[in-house]
């Protein structure tokens, strides 16, 4: 299910996405916009993309649902 919605140029938001098995929603500021279920969450792993536009990310933090941090920031990437 999807929540219809825009977004302002120039302006930071808060992003959430809180991801159990198969289960996800997605937070735009503290409002639930996207969930659902997708058997392709079940690896571990993150990524970040646009659609029709550039973005800037900053203060990237993933933890486990109990808290414990498991990244903070940007890995370092080889050159």
């Amino acid at each position: 299910a999807y929540v219809w919605g825009g977004i302002e140029l120039n302006r930071w938001y808060d992003v959430r996405l809180a991801i159990r098995g198969q289960e996800y929603r997605y937070f735009l500021d503290g409002q639930l916009l996207l969930f659902g279920q997708d058997e392709r969450f079940t690896k571990g792993q993150i990524g970040f993309m646009t659609w029709v536009t550039t973005a800037r990310f900053r203060n990237v933090r993933v933890a486990t649902p109990e808290g414990t941090v498991l990244l903070d920031g940007f890995p370092e990437l080889p050159n």
